[in-house]
């Protein structure tokens, strides 16, 4: 579908309302969870606001304090009048969206931790799942919604789940089959490790049919083959970031290994994942959860027995770098886009380290303004990328000014990044 305008404009709408209406649904799940009890009242007041299914919410006292259970309460509502807009419901002109409001206050009612469970379980796949198991755990999800009679839920529940679409494993296949490097690809989460003999056959498959494919597009063909699982790769992760999370060190290596085409769609991917860990962690998240063992809602990376490839810093960063090189043969406007998503991707690391790259990129954008004047060339091409990747920089410690460390804050605050960039806009300065 991605391969031609017209079907690839309609999975993408299909993708982002599914992607909508996931996120929905975790915010609700992880407010519903915490409290431990419904959240939510559902009251029909008179008039036209009766007719309409308006949603109040009204906090539980008994169950939350006082000075936090009326934003939750407002939280939750606000998530799922989000979760009904995204519903099938709302596709059919004859549908009732309103309706399907006294199903969702039917739900936060429902005190059966099975119910719960096994929708979190669906919501926040580990990399333990696997696609044969996906069939019984949405059987008893749809089994358990009949028994609270709520199998009016089952469609916008199912356009909330992204796990019967794309597990970990499978996001796998197509991260491997997409590896350029020579070496045997050791696998974790799946417990295999891919030979380099196909590994390799794979690179030469690929780039044989890159070298045939103006002749195939002229004679109406298609390619087959390797090319769709890279179009894949640099469009899914926008909208299913969650099953590829675990795999970024393994997407990572294609900025080394890969030509320009294959760094420019392992840099989208990375950027696309990198945004997903940047929203998980400035959300106001729980601490605590009421049903246990259920896992963190934003987990939808690995569990604590099969963890994933650590990313290597030094690793990231080189590889970025040789995606900013490879974007200043861009066009301006394309220059600022590919720093952007420099810096977005840097948030695939953990913990602090993101922040410790931000310091590194601003190093070596200092580096290479003083390498430019001591050969006295004035604003080169490489001057005018750096400091776009500069900007990026010190936007995103900006942006997150909160978490932003001391040090990070007073190196983005230096004033010779001013210096910078109106040496890199004055009129000498090229394209």
């Amino acid at each position: 579908a991605l391969a031609e305008e017209r079907s690839a404009k309609g999975l993408a709408l299909l993708l982002a309302r599914k992607r909508d209406a996931n996120a929905a649904l975790r915010r609700y799940l992880r407010l519903r969870v915490a409290a431990g009890a419904p959240v939510l009242e559902f009251n029909r007041p008179a008039g036209n606001a009766a007719a309409q299914g308006t949603l109040q919410v009204q906090a539980q006292p008994q169950q939350q304090p006082e000075n936090n259970c009326g934003e939750t309460a407002m939280a939750a509502a606000l998530a799922l009048h989000e979760l009904a807009r995204t519903s099938p419901a709302t596709e059919d002109r004859c549908g009732r969206p309103e309706a399907l409001l006294v199903h969702l206050r039917a739900l936060d009612a429902v005190r059966d931790k099975a119910l719960w469970q096994q929708l979190d379980r669906l919501m926040s796949p580990t990399v333990d799942e696997r696609t044969e198991d996906m069939g019984a755990l949405v059987e008893e999800l749809a089994r358990l919604l009949r028994a609270h009679r709520l199998v009016e839920l089952g469609p916008v529940l199912r356009r909330a789940l992204l796990s019967t679409w794309l597990l970990p494993e499978q996001a796998l296949a197509l991260v491997e089959s997409w590896s350029l490097a020579e070496e045997p690809s050791p696998s974790p989460a799946a417990g295999r490790v891919m030979p380099a003999p196909v590994l390799a056959e794979g690179r030469r498959r690929r780039r044989g049919h890159r070298r045939v494919s103006g002749g195939a597009a002229a004679g109406g063909a298609e390619p087959q083959g390797l090319p769709q699982a890279l179009l894949l790769l640099q469009n899914l992760p926008k909208y299913i970031p969650g099953a590829f999370m675990p795999h970024v060190a393994v997407i990572a290596r294609q900025l080394e290994d890969g030509d320009g085409e294959e760094v420019k769609a392992a840099l989208r991917a990375l950027a696309a994942i990198g945004k997903h860990a940047m929203a998980s962690t400035t959300a106001a998240e729980p601490t605590t959860t009421a049903l246990d063992p259920l896992p963190p809602l934003e987990a939808a990376t690995t569990d604590q027995k099969k963890p994933a490839a650590p990313l290597a810093t030094q690793s990231l960063l080189g590889g970025l770098l040789r995606a900013v090189e490879l974007g200043a043969e861009e066009g301006i406007l394309a220059r600022g886009a590919t720093c952007r998503k420099v810096v977005r991707a840097l948030s695939c690391l953990q913990g602090s380290e993101p922040w410790a790259a931000i310091d590194a990129l601003l190093d070596w954008v200092e580096k290479t303004c003083d390498e430019a004047e001591e050969r006295s060339s004035g604003p080169t091409v490489a001057v005018v990328m750096a400091a776009h990747l500069a900007a990026a920089c010190l936007g995103r410690a900006a942006e997150a000014a909160q978490l932003c460390p001391e040090g990070t804050a007073r190196h983005a605050a230096d004033e010779k990044w001013l210096h910078l960039a109106r040496a890199a806009a004055q009129p000498g300065a090229q394209p």
